[in-house]
């Protein structure tokens, strides 16, 4: 039996608690693709197959001084098309030398096929977590 939907995301979520790249990657067809519709700080729009998602969160990941206590879905909506699904989550944790507490809102939108990720349409609030760092600075 392989993965629904809704189980990748919980999979999903439990690979970015852990910041794992190797289990984020895994997630993923071989032809899956990882994509960043907002502006984030980093300047990638798309990533394109196991080894990009995994070569771009690893060096991310291991660097941040961001720690995720939780990510946890708000709501997740059922679409027309059974294998997609719309993640509404909050992501909570701690972030800088004070390890000041942050939320980080965000929706996904997860297409799936076989059992692996097909799609993903990222819609983090990364300019709400930078700007959390700004007010750790203030401290």
């Amino acid at each position: 039996m392989t993965d629904s939907a809704d189980q990748l995301v919980d999979r999903y979520h439990a690979a970015m608690v852990a910041a794992d790249a190797d289990a984020f990657a895994g997630l993923y067809a071989p032809d899956g693709i990882h994509e960043f519709p907002f502006f984030n700080p980093y300047g990638v729009t798309r990533l394109d197959g196991p080894d990009q998602i995994r070569s771009f969160y690893q060096p991310l990941w291991s660097a941040s001084d961001v720690v995720l206590d939780r990510v946890d879905s708000t709501a997740l909506h059922h679409t027309d098309d059974r294998d997609t699904v719309i993640d509404e989550l909050v992501s909570t944790g701690r972030r800088g030398p004070n390890r000041r507490p942050f939320r980080l809102a965000g929706l996904v939108v997860l297409t799936a096929r076989d059992g692996r990720i097909v799609k993903v349409r990222d819609y983090l609030d990364l300019l709400g977590l930078s700007a959390s760092e700004d007010t750790s600075k203030d401290s």
